[in-house]
């Protein structure tokens, strides 16, 4: 379940269709536009700092057309290799699919020196003439401030008038009030996400309900291919990135029926979906390998399968910015990722446990770093359902101290004061799925958090800082 190739360029909020790796709908005609030689920064000759080799398969594609990144940092010292604000190994290769003209960085810090080495993609649309890149940055050994790529994603025309997907999200007061408009949603879940919906376990659907979403679900069997059955992390990348993804995603788009029991308003507001909640089940918080692995980039053995085996740390980080590339093609609707809920004590292990934390960490804190567009908001799940009220029927919801994830005195608030890595809500020893106090304090915390979220991608509310 691990191992793919990962695309580059981290965005914030976006929707857009891939079909496969790198095809838009629409584009498969398009007349080929030619390739000039791959594009390479030319090494370092100084002997006293990192060598280093960063070229690209082409330097000129169309839209929805894809190309390689590969580099390779020789030095004799410490080097932290960065590409977009992302950490890499010192040595990879990463395949990008820009959408308009894109300058990829690659961020060399060996202590005294630091270097920049940029390889410009071109973007040509249908009819137009390639511009010709400007030729690479030459390698400086003097230490410089780093810059933002200048990577964008057109505008789709469904976007609300008030939205800014390409401008970096804004920190100011943010909004918590219900959508002024019935706004559709669709949850992708199993049954822990049908209990947290349930009106008599953790009362979601009512929430979103009185908050003006109109809701819909996925559950097991639904959709094409039954997609609905397979939520693991790898599973995925076969929902946005596989070569059925377009098909599947009309059909999640054009939802709007209920497959789980819980209440929401009557009236279907018409239209697609414009929000997507995502969510695997406990079992995804069983992961090897060590805490602060990096993210797999390449081949990844985790696309499309199950939790098992290949559920490493750095294999999942590898599957989340996979499908943050076909986020970012989508801004006309926002993507909601909840992580996976922690296993009781007596189903998984301390390390195991101690990953699933960190993994979780990085979503929140770290995976959308870089990442320019507005479409994309985490929800720490599995923080929230590790501290409870004394036991696994009370909850701490409006404690000042616990693990929460929630809007606090105007400020988003992701904290743990509470050392513990296990489900704190599980409903029998062996049994991972949280009571419903454990729900019903989760729902409590995510729904204000999901209305601060909408409002930054709609453009009428500030939005949290990364």
């Amino acid at each position: 379940m691990k191992n793919l190739r990962v695309p580059l360029v981290v965005m914030t909020i976006a929707f857009i269709g891939l079909t496969g790796c790198c095809n838009l709908p629409g584009l498969a005609g398009a007349p080929r536009v030619s390739q000039p030689q791959p594009a390479a920064s030319p090494p370092s000759v100084s002997p006293d700092g990192p060598q280093i080799t960063f070229t690209s398969d082409h330097t000129t594609i169309k839209p929805g057309e894809c190309t390689t990144l590969q580099w390779n940092v020789q030095s004799t010292g410490e080097a932290v290799v960065e590409l977009d604000a992302k950490r890499v190994n010192r040595s990879g290769e990463q395949q990008v699919c820009p959408l308009e003209t894109t300058t990829y960085v690659l961020h060399v810090d060996a202590g005294s020196i630091v270097r920049r080495p940029e390889i410009v993609i071109v973007v040509a649309r249908s009819g137009e003439s390639p511009v010709a890149p400007k030729p690479p940055t030459p390698v400086a050994a003097a230490t410089q401030s780093p810059t933002q790529p200048a990577a964008r994603s057109p505008v789709p025309s469904s976007i609300p008038p008030s939205a800014s997907p390409t401008a970096r999200p804004s920190v100011g007061a943010l909004n918590s009030n219900p959508p002024s408009k019935l706004i559709k949603l669709i949850f992708i879940h199993h049954s822990t996400g049908e209990n947290w919906l349930a009106d008599d376990n953790g009362g979601l659907g009512i929430a979103l309900r009185d908050n003006n979403y109109f809701v819909s679900d996925t559950n097991y069997d639904w959709g094409p291919d039954s997609i609905g059955s397979t939520t693991d992390i790898g599973h995925w990348y076969t929902w946005f990135r596989g070569s059925q993804s377009a098909t599947y995603l009309r059909a999640l788009y054009a939802e709007s029926q209920q497959h789980a029991e819980y209440s929401r308003l009557t009236t279907n507001p018409g239209g697609e979906n414009q929000i997507v909640l995502f969510k695997s089940c406990f079992p995804n918080s069983y992961l090897q390998g060590k805490p602060n692995d990096l993210p797999t980039t390449g081949s990844n053995p985790l696309r499309g399968q199950e939790a098992g085996e290949q559920m490493t740390v750095a294999n999942v980080k590898g599957i989340y910015n996979d499908i943050l590339q076909y986020f970012a093609t989508r801004q006309d609707k926002l993507f909601v990722a909840i992580t996976a809920p922690p296993q009781a004590r007596n189903e998984t292990d301390p390390t195991a446990a101690a990953n699933a934390r960190a993994f979780n960490n990085w979503l929140v804190k770290e995976w959308l770093k870089g990442y320019s567009h507005k479409n994309v908001f985490v929800f720490d799940f599995y923080n929230v359902l590790t501290s409870n009220g004394g036991n696994v029927n009370t909850n701490d919801a409006g404690r000042e101290t616990g693990n929460h994830h929630r809007l606090w005195k105007g400020a988003v608030q992701h904290i743990q004061t509470v050392n513990n890595d296990f489900s704190a809500y599980p409903s029998a020893p062996e049994d991972s799925h949280p009571t419903a106090a454990g729900g019903k304090k989760a729902t409590g915390e995510f729904v204000p958090l999901l209305n601060v979220a909408m409002h930054c991608w709609l453009g009428d509310g500030g939005c949290p800082p990364r």
